[in-house]
């Protein structure tokens, strides 16, 4: 019985060795100067070869396809390659398709999605493979939600009740707004009734004060 793994991303099963043959192309190979090229049939090359997990590997080659016969798909277009979310079911299928295939080789590649928002594809040869993968994937995304929060945390501290104000005035407006929040924090009463009539210093604390927030005065 299948183990039903709990994978944070899904299998793809990548194919080298396969090639689709083309039967009206041929292909011109040069030889030693002066003598001719050799017309070559395309049904008599090779299948491209790659480095495994480098380069253009990950693009140019063949993967399992959603549909019901199993078909190969172009590796570039992910979406329709076949997901596995259980990690026995992919490698039973591996060996059965390789018992039928024995020229070509397989490989699973487990897929998660990063902290981008992209998908970044590791070949896997075992569980330990998936939990490496799962754990670099998982600590570029902590280390995104860091960043992430450390930024909002100094965009509040620059910008305090931002979002609040922005629910009762416009963006400028609440720009402004926040804007003399800050000051009135880091600069002081004295100092901004200094850099604006006295009428207009007012009406800005009312309409602070309208929505429910008290300003902070720096002491």
């Amino acid at each position: 019985m299948a183990r039903d793994l709990p994978l944070k991303g899904w299998l793809h099963i990548y194919i080298d060795g396969y090639k689709m043959k083309r039967r009206h192309m041929a292909h011109l190979i040069p030889q030693a100067p002066g003598e001719p090229w050799l017309h070559v049939p395309d049904a008599l090359m090779p299948p491209a070869k790659h480095e495994v997990a480098e380069g253009e590997w990950w693009h140019e080659g063949w993967a399992v396809g959603e549909n019901s016969r199993d078909r190969l798909c172009m590796r570039f277009g992910p979406s329709k390659l076949r997901r596995w979310t259980n990690y026995d079911e992919a490698v039973a299928y591996i060996y059965a398709r390789a018992r039928r295939f024995k020229t070509q080789q397989h490989y699973l590649v487990y897929v998660r999605v990063d902290a981008q928002g992209v998908q970044s594809g590791a070949v896997v040869r075992g569980l330990d493979d998936v939990a490496a993968h799962d754990a670099k994937i998982d600590a570029e995304i902590a280390e995104f939600e860091a960043l992430k929060e450390a930024r909002r945390r100094e965009l509040e501290e620059r910008y305090p009740q931002r979002e609040q104000l922005r629910q009762h005035f416009g963006p400028q407006r609440s720009l402004r707004l926040s804007d003399f929040l800050f000051e009135l924090r880091t600069e002081g009463a004295a100092s901004v009734q200094a850099t604006m009539p006295k009428s207009t210093y007012l009406r800005t604390l009312r309409d602070l004060r309208a929505v429910g927030i008290e300003p902070e005065f720096k002491k």
